[in-house]
């Protein structure tokens, strides 16, 4: 059976009040599949570390559907690698460093990548690359 699986991040107020953290058009876009059926809620409080989940929907789903998104735009399919670096430049504002090591040119990024991202972070980070690409035109279908 197929499902539909959405990550939304919040927080519980004092008063026991859940207040989601996501921007109201990542929340409408996300739950549209959903509309009409039944869901299962589940909360659990925020780790610091970006989780599976979180890096599977990343790699196993946006990244592959902007890899061919490329390729239907600009006819050519480009690695799932080059769609990350990209995005780091561009979404997350990563800046390319050149140092020569050993006499050869070596690129670094100045920041940690993605994987030193809270998950709340890389909630947001993950909200701004489907911000971009829906702007450009690229509906994401979330089916897991």
């Amino acid at each position: 059976m197929e499902k539909n699986e959405v990550n939304l991040i919040g927080e519980i107020t004092q008063e026991g009040e859940l207040i989601f953290v996501n921007s109201e058009s990542y929340i409408e876009n996300s739950l549209y599949n959903l509309r009409g059926k039944g869901v299962w809620i589940k909360v659990s409080e925020i780790t610091e570390k970006r989780s599976l989940q979180q890096n599977k929907l990343y790699w196993g789903s946006v990244i592959p559907q902007i890899v061919e998104f490329h390729k239907e735009t600009q006819g050519e399919k480009i690695s799932p690698q080059k769609i990350h670096i990209f995005l780091l430049q561009t979404i997350a504002d990563f800046e390319l460093k050149s140092e020569i090591i050993f006499g050869k040119e070596f690129f670094s990024f100045e920041k940690n990548g993605t994987s030193k991202m809270s998950t709340k972070a890389f909630t947001e980070y993950i909200e701004k690359v489907i911000a971009h690409f829906s702007k450009l035109g690229l509906i994401f279908n979330f089916k897991t």
